[in-house]
């Protein structure tokens, strides 16, 4: 990811911490990266820290953590097609890939799933309702 930093800087995403697998002595599922972010940006406890990820490994890094974890189903590896792939779908296609997705993402423990990060804040409104009530993940 490091090296596609200069472009993401064009696009107008530059990240408040960066953590790579390469960076510590294991990765994911390992709550390690996870861990050296919340040193990074001192955040802290982890049950108030949503882990959004596309992929089942990066939830059980979430998991691990004891943070709540957000999947993201239609715009990620799950569903791992292009905008325009997606788009050229038949109905029943798509309903299918989906369904598929979001399944991998709840059996991996999403706590929440979503289709697009688009549509995190309602989740991120719910677990602070969720946290106010004294849940955790």
């Amino acid at each position: 990811f490091r090296t596609t930093l200069p472009e993401a800087a064009r696009q107008g995403y530059v990240p408040d911490a960066l953590v790579c697998a390469g960076d510590l002595a294991t990765g994911r599922p390992a709550p390690l990266m996870m861990y050296r972010c919340f040193v990074e940006l001192g955040v802290w406890p982890a049950h108030a820290v949503v882990k959004v990820d596309d992929t089942e490994a990066g939830l059980a890094e979430g998991l691990a953590a004891g943070s709540w974890t957000v999947g993201v189903a239609l715009t990620g590896n799950e569903f791992g097609l292009s905008p325009e792939e997606t788009a050229a779908l038949a109905p029943e296609a798509h309903a299918r890939l989906r369904a598929r997705a979001v399944g991998r993402l709840v059996a991996a423990g999403a706590h929440y799933v979503i289709d697009s990060i688009a549509e995190i804040d309602p989740v991120i409104d719910a677990i602070e309702g969720r946290l106010a009530r004294g849940e955790r993940p």
